[in-house]
C-alpha cells in the first residue's frame, strides 16, 4: 500500500481547565461529529473500557474524555485509528496527577502536539473543523499497490516455504492489509482453500478481511477450540493481533490447526507485544519451521509522525540502550521508591524492564505506578537497572466495611486484593485486619536471570516489611509449576488455588503469602493447612481430619449460608462439616457423592432444580440447617 508523499502531520489537542470551562468544550467536541467518542461515564457515547470496539476503523477525528477516567490503554489503541492528518482531542480531568502532568510537559516540547487553556481555545476550532469526518464513499479498493517490504512477505505466503509466517509491526505500517492481500492473491490462484482467521474479537481483525475481499472468514478463537469440525486439515488458520490472545489460548491454536500466518502488533497495542513475541517466538521455534518478517515503514500516516513520536515518549514504548554490567554481588544496592520519585531514565528503564519480563504489562499499569500512592517499587540497581519488585500497600480494611466484603456484597476498588480475596473465600476476618503488602510484578534483565537476584530482591522486600510493622506479604499469579517452586522456595505457603484458569498463563490462579509478623504466621498456618487438605481431596478424595481445619469448615460453611459465596468454594466445607456431625450425614448423602468436579447439572438433577440459582438457594438453606441443628 503506497503511502502518501508528504502526508499531512496528525496532531493532539490536551484539554485542560476548570470545570465549567471542560463541560461547554465537551460540549463543542460533540458538535464537532468526531468519527469515534468515548467517555468514562457513557452520557455522551459509548465508555471508554468499550475501545476495542473501535479498533480496525480508520477515523480523522477522535475524541476521549478522560474527566472521570483516564483510560490509557485505550488512548494507546484508539491513536493508531487516526489517519494522517487528522487530530486526537483528550479532555483531561481537572486534577493534576503525576501521569498529567508528565503529559503536558511533553506535550510542550513537543510539535504539534498543543495544550489547550481557556485562554487559548480560539486558536484550535479551525484546525478541529478542518479535520471532520469527510463522506465516506463506496469506491472498491483498487489500485492497492503493496510496498517492497509487504510484496516480499505476501510472495513468501504464496509459495509456502515455511510451515508459518510471523509478521510483527508496531500500529500503522499495514501489517494486517499485507495479510489480507496475500490472503486474496492466495485463494485467487487455489479457490479451493478454506481460510479462516481469528483474533482477539471482531473488530481487530477488520482490516485484515477488508483487504483479503471475502477470501477468508471470521471464527472467534473460543469456537475453533469449542468446535472439532473447525479442525479439518483443509482449512488454514490465519491468526492477527496474537498479543491479545491468551498465551495458552495462542499455543493452543497451534497446536491443533494448520496455522498459515500469525500477525501481532509489537508497540502500541495496549503495549503488551514485546514481551510476547520473546516468549511465544521462543516457544515456537521448537515446533515448527517459522519465517519471522518486521515491517517498519509507517504507512498510514507520515514517517516520524509527531502524535507517535509523543505517545512513544509518554508511555515509554520505545527500547532504551543498555550499558554493560558487572556481575559483582557486593556492589549492587536496593532503592525503595515510588515510581513518581525516578528520573525519566529509570523510569523509562522499569516500565521496559516490566513489558518485556511481563507481557500482559499495559500502559495503564505505567499509569497506575505514577497516579497511585499505594503502588511501590524496589529497585535492584549496579550501574544501571537490574531488576524490579512491584508491590502494593494493601492496609487492614475498616471495621466497618469487613462484614459486606466476607458477604461478597462490595468489592473495594483500588487495592487490597489479596485481604478481600481471604476475607470472602475463606471467610476470615482476621485476614482482613492485617497490614499487607502484595508483590504485583517482579523482574529481572536477562542477562542477569536465573542468578538468585529475585530471590535476593524478596529477601530484602521482608526485611523491609518487617522494619516497616508489615504483616505478611503475598502474592497472585497464574500456577505454573515453575512459578510454584519459586515462590515456594522462597518462604511463600498457598493458601487458595482458584477454580478457573488464569486467562494469561492458562493455570489456575494461585494465592501465596509468607508471614513477617507474629499475628500473622498462625492466620496463615491455619489457612494453609486448609488449602493443603483441600487440594489433596480434590486429587483424591481424601484429606487428613483435625479440629483446625474444622473450624476452617465451619467458618466458610456459615460464609456460604448466608452470603454469596459459590458452592465450589464451599463444597470441601460441606464435606469437612459432615465428615465430623456423622448423625446428619443421612439428608446430605448426596453432597457426600458429588465429586470435587461435580457439574452443574449433576447438582440440580440431586437437588430437583431447575436452574443452578435455584439449586444454590437450596443449598444456602440447607447449610444454615445444618448449622442450627449442630454444634461444634
Amino acid at each position: 500500500m503506497t503511502q502518501q508523499k508528504a502526508a499531512p502531520e496528525r496532531a493532539v489537542f490536551l484539554f485542560t481547565g476548570p470545570k465549567n470551562w471542560r463541560d461547554r468544550i465537551r460540549t463543542r467536541l460533540h458538535q464537532a461529529n468526531p468519527c469515534i467518542t468515548l467517555d468514562g461515564d457513557g452520557e455522551f457515547g459509548p465508555k471508554l473500557n468499550r475501545y476495542r470496539d473501535f479498533l480496525g476503523r480508520d477515523a480523522r477525528l477522535v475524541f476521549l474524555d478522560f474527566s472521570s477516567d483516564l483510560n490509557i490503554d485505550a488512548l494507546a489503541a484508539l491513536s493508531g485509528t487516526i489517519e494522517a492528518g487528522g487530530i486526537l482531542c483528550l479532555l483531561l480531568p481537572e486534577q493534576q496527577t503525576p501521569f498529567i502532568k508528565r503529559m503536558l510537559e511533553l506535550s510542550s516540547a513537543t510539535a504539534y502536539v498543543t495544550t489547550v487553556t481557556p485562554t487559548t481555545e480560539e486558536n484550535i476550532w479551525s484546525r478541529i473543523e478542518a479535520a471532520k469526518p469527510r463522506k465516506q464513499t463506496t469506491q472498491a479498493q483498487t489500485g492497492v499497490i503493496a510496498t517492497p517490504s509487504q510484496q516480499q512477505v505476501i510472495q513468501s505466503l504464496l509459495r509456502h516455504d515455511h510451515d508459518c509466517i510471523v509478521l510483527t509491526a508496531d500500529r500503522g505500517r499495514g501489517k494486517s492489509t499485507t495479510l489480507g492481500l496475500a490472503l486474496k492473491a492466495l485463494v485467487a490462484r487455489q479457490p479451493e482453500l478454506d481460510v479462516i482467521v481469528t483474533g482477539p474479537h471482531p473488530n481487530a481483525v477488520a482490516t485484515l478481511l477488508k483487504y483479503a475481499e471475502n477470501c477468508a472468514q471470521f471464527v472467534a478463537w473460543d469456537k475453533l477450540l469449542d468446535n472439532p469440525t473447525q479442525r479439518s486439515q483443509s482449512k488454514l488458520l490465519v491468526i492477527d493481533e496474537a498479543a491479545a490472545i491468551p498465551l495458552h489460548i495462542l499455543k493452543q491454536l497451534v497446536e491443533s490447526f494448520e496455522v498459515l500466518a500469525i500477525a501481532t502488533t509489537v508497540e502500541g497495542y495496549e503495549g503488551c507485544g514485546r514481551g510476547f513475541i520473546l516468549r511465544f517466538l521462543e516457544w515456537l521455534a521448537k515446533r515448527t519451521d517459522y519465517n519471522h518478517y518486521q515491517l517498519t515503514q509507517p504507512l498510514r500516516w507520515a514517517a516520524d509522525d509527531p502524535l507517535e513520536n509523543w505517545l512513544n515518549k509518554l508511555l515509554l514504548l520505545t527500547d532504551i540502550t543498555a550499558t554493560e554490567v558487572t556481575q559483582h554481588a557486593a556492589s549492587f544496592h536496593y532503592r525503595d521508591c515510588h515510581a513518581a520519585e525516578l528520573d525519566e531514565n529509570t523510569l523509562h528503564r522499569v516500565v521496559r524492564l516490566l513489558l518485556d519480563a511481563h507481557y500482559q504489562t499495559s500502559p495503564n499499569d505505567l499509569r497506575l505506578l505514577l497516579d497511585d500512592p499505594k503502588q511501590r517499587l524496589l529497585l535492584c540497581l549496579q550501574e544501571q537497572l537490574i531488576g524490579v519488585i512491584w508491590y502494593c500497600d494493601e492496609p487492614a480494611l475498616a471495621a466497618d466495611l469487613r462484614d459486606s466484603v466476607m458477604a461478597g456484597t462490595r468489592r473495594l476498588k483500588g487495592g487490597g486484593l489479596i485481604p478481600q480475596a481471604l476475607g470472602f473465600y475463606r471467610q476470615s476476618e482476621l485476614a482482613l485486619q492485617l497490614y499487607w503488602w502484595r508483590v504485583s510484578r517482579i523482574a529481572v534483565t536477562t542477562e542477569f536471570r536465573q542468578k538468585g537476584h529475585a530471590s535476593a530482591m524478596l529477601r530484602e522486600l521482608k526485611s523491609k516489611a518487617a522494619n516497616a510493622g508489615i504483616d505478611a506479604i503475598g502474592t497472585s499469579f497464574g500456577d505454573t509449576a515453575e512459578l510454584h517452586r519459586f515462590w515456594q522456595v522462597n518462604g511463600f505457603v498457598p493458601l487458595r488455588y482458584g477454580f478457573k484458569k488464569n486467562m494469561s498463563s492458562g493455570a489456575p490462579s494461585s494465592l501465596m503469602a509468607v508471614p513477617i509478623s507474629a499475628g500473622s504466621s498462625q492466620l496463615l498456618q491455619s489457612l494453609a493447612l486448609y488449602c493443603e487438605q483441600e487440594q489433596r481431596w480434590r486429587r483424591s478424595g481424601r484429606y487428613a481430619a483435625t479440629p483446625q481445619l474444622m473450624d476452617g469448615a465451619k467458618q466458610i460453611l456459615t460464609g456460604f449460608s448466608s452470603g454469596h459465596l459459590p458452592f465450589y468454594d464451599a463444597h470441601f466445607a460441606w464435606i469437612v462439616y459432615l465428615d465430623g456431625h456423622v448423625n446428619q450425614q443421612g439428608q446430605y448423602h448426596f453432597i457426600q457423592s458429588w465429586p470435587a468436579q461435580v457439574s452443574s447439572n449433576t447438582i440440580c438433577h440431586d437437588l430437583q432444580c431447575s436452574s443452578q440459582q435455584q439449586a444454590t438457594q437450596n443449598l444456602r438453606r440447607m447449610a444454615k440447617s445444618l448449622l442450627e441443628n449442630t454444634s461444634y
